[in-house]
């Protein structure tokens, strides 16, 4: 071999060693600052490991392992009480802390030229966290059909607008107001009413607290305790604000505001009445009068026949643990369980709403009967459109029964079909 050809093959071995040592300091270099994909757990931690960003707004990051984090849109802290307008994978913080998300946009409308059982809905779905939600990692979902606001944590969401990609909300918060003590020590004496009873002393002046009215049981509240429908907010000298949970003639989970002044009432639409007697300090006396005698009725004809896995079976015989057909959000039929049944006594003047609908469906409900679109079936007139068909008749009729009947199906909607008519529940 002669010394040309030696040397020629010495620089190959010695360019492919240096190739080697470079390409290994390379890889080591890099397992050295990045981090395993097991160790990813945010989109900036993603991205600074190298891994590849997708072209998608927001922006998303993707591991060897397939998980993949989107970018936080975090715009300036807003105020409570304003329209907040959210495309999908926004973020918005409130000044108190609270961030909230959206994730998703579910659209379970029906389709045009589909028959469909349920109109559907569109529904934005969305996590919260920070404020006086805490560290915790909370869901809120609305719907243009079902759920149009939702309270979590003294924080209420109320969806004003959505469509297939933005969804627009208001949120607002609660007040939470801590009463001044009252530092004034009245004497311990105690006045005697005509109904056996005793008040005492309080408020700035020390007066008696009102006897309670003839017929009427005496409530005393203050900021932010409940009786029957009724929370106190806030108190006045000469008035109270508060929220008012209404029972009938649909059970309701969000309170109404309420301002009551001396002698105005409150009640939770039928059984409970709470007067307003008089204010001393920061205690609202009322006069609570009860009547459960009192017919409610808001449900539907005994004989009525519930859709269930095992056949149609009359409302009054259905039992708490059995089984009918509801629907879920997204508009399909599922089976459920009963989770409550309400029988409500009707007098014998009481009268019935005879629906009937075109294609031969018909059913004997009260009134105020709440439908799966947010009506009532009193509202109905001929022509009207619920449920694929049209509405050939809609009026009172006498009922010839003692009790109304209702029923509460478990799952997302607490829809079930009577009388092969769907329609919701008024129970909570």
């Amino acid at each position: 071999m002669n010394q040309k050809k030696f040397i020629n093959i010495i620089i190959i071995i010695a360019a492919v060693m240096f190739i080697g040592i470079v390409g290994y300091f390379i890889v080591a270099r890099q397992s050295f600052f990045q981090k395993s994909a097991k160790e990813i757990n945010s989109f900036k931690e993603c991205v600074a490991a190298g891994y590849r960003i997708m072209e998608s707004y927001p922006e998303q990051c993707k591991t060897p392992d397939g998980r993949i984090f989107v970018r936080d849109i975090v715009s300036d802290e807003l105020k409570f009480g304003g329209l907040v307008i959210f495309s999908i994978g926004k973020k918005v913080k409130f000044d108190d802390g609270l961030t909230v998300t959206l994730v998703e946009i579910n659209d379970s409308r029906c389709k045009q030229g589909v028959v469909c059982i349920w109109a559907g809905e569109l529904s934005p779905f969305f996590n919260i966290t920070g404020g006086d939600v805490g560290e915790l990692l909370k869901e809120i979902r609305l719907g243009t059909a079902t759920i149009k606001s939702a309270t979590e944590n003294g924080y209420t969401f109320i969806l004003k607008d959505v469509t297939a990609t933005e969804a627009m909300i208001v949120v607002t918060k609660k007040e939470i107001i801590t009463p001044t003590p009252d530092l004034i020590s009245c004497a311990q004496d105690a006045k005697q009413c005509s109904d056996g009873s005793y008040v005492s002393r309080t408020g700035k002046n020390c007066e008696f607290i009102a006897c309670p009215e003839e017929g009427g049981n005496q409530v005393s509240l203050r900021v932010g305790q409940r009786e029957g429908s009724l929370l106190v907010e806030k108190v006045f000298s000469d008035h109270i604000t508060g929220l008012n949970f209404m029972e009938y003639p649909v059970a309701r989970n969000q309170g109404f505001p309420i301002i009551l002044r001396i002698g105005e009432s409150a009640s939770n639409g039928c059984t409970i009445t709470l007067t307003l007697a008089s204010i001393q300090g920061d205690t609202a006396i009322f006069t609570e009068e009860k009547d459960f005698n009192r017919s409610c009725p808001i449900c539907l004809a005994g004989n009525t026949f519930i859709d269930t896995p095992s056949g149609l079976i009359a409302v009054k015989d259905l039992r708490v643990g059995m089984s009918v057909w509801t629907i879920d959000k997204s508009g399909k039929r599922v089976s459920g369980v009963v989770v409550k049944t309400s029988k409500t006594p009707v007098s014998r003047t009481h009268q019935m709403i005879h629906l009937i609908l075109n294609d031969g469906r018909e059913l004997f409900v009260s009134p105020g009967h709440p439908t799966v679109d947010g009506r009532m079936v009193g509202d109905f007139i001929v022509n009207d459109f619920y449920d694929g068909a049209r509405v050939t008749a809609s009026g009172l009729v006498a009922y010839d029964d003692t009790a109304t009947y209702d029923i509460l199906p478990s799952g997302e909607t607490g829809f079930y079909w009577a009388n092969g008519i769907l329609l919701g529940s008024t129970l909570r």
